[in-house]
């Protein structure tokens, strides 16, 4: 379940109850989910903001270290 911006959503545009901490996972695409509630004040459902970048190059890993070597 994708938390990034819950507190922000809860507390500037009166949306649900936050359930998380607000966090995000390092390969979570912030920018389009950022232009996504700038846009449309609304991350699910909205329609897609994207700023046509599909994502990393190389994935983050999922055990220690998280971040993938440089290109």
């Amino acid at each position: 379940m994708a938390s990034y911006l819950d507190l922000e959503r809860e507390a500037f545009l009166g949306g649900p109850p936050h359930a998380t901490c607000g966090g995000r996972t390092p390969n979570e695409d912030v920018t389009d989910e950022t232009l996504a509630l700038l846009v449309t004040a609304n991350r699910d459902g909205g329609p897609a903001i994207t700023q046509g970048v599909a994502g990393p190059t190389q994935p983050a890993r999922t055990a220690f270290p998280y971040l993938a070597p440089p290109n």
